[in-house]
């Protein structure tokens, strides 16, 4: 009996454990995962919020940012991050992209610490902000990183992806913005 009480309760934990956020967002509503034929997002609109450039202390308005791009959301305390930056920033795409960390000056000088040991070994080749107000997160309905998301020129988001970036989600990526 004990036996399958377990295994009712291992399965179960599998099964809640593996939803992802391409399956169901913040209040669970599902969402259709990223795909080139595909990209349904339950925000469609880039949100406007200040940001401010990494190392400066001057806020610019993320409604400033040139486009068409591809912006990434990251976070020190994220290992999927961490190993996606080296590859953003050896691209030859790594103009294309912004990225925005979310969370870590809300964190402790520790973590901004941390995040700034992130930038300087990436020798990062594109732009990197700071979250200032700490509201994308929200605003996107983002409850994991990384995540990705391709901005057109109007700056309506038409692509996204969810997890670590490779070369070619990243081209894709790329090529949704400027579509």
């Amino acid at each position: 009996m004990k036996q399958r009480i377990l295994y009712a309760l291992t399965l179960f934990l599998v099964v809640a454990c593996s939803q992802t956020p391409e399956s169901s967002d913040v209040a669970g509503t599902p969402v259709t995962t990223s795909s080139p034929t595909q990209n349904v997002w339950t925000v469609s609109e880039m949100p406007s919020t200040s940001l401010l450039p990494w190392g400066t202390s001057t806020e610019i308005s993320s409604s400033d940012l040139r486009k068409p791009v591809v912006i990434n959301l990251w976070a020190s305390w994220c290992s999927a991050c961490a190993q996606e930056m080296p590859l953003i920033a050896q691209s030859p795409y790594a103009s294309n992209v912004v990225a925005i960390n979310v969370g870590d000056l809300a964190l402790s000088t520790a973590g901004t610490d941390t995040a700034t040991e992130l930038v300087k070994s990436t020798h990062a080749a594109f732009p990197i902000y700071v979250d200032v107000q700490d509201t994308l997160m929200k605003a996107l309905r983002v409850n994991g990183l990384p995540v990705t998301f391709a901005v057109n020129a109007k700056n309506k988001i038409v692509d996204y992806e969810f997890g670590e970036l490779t070369n070619e989600s990243l081209a894709r990526l790329v090529k949704s913005s400027t579509s």
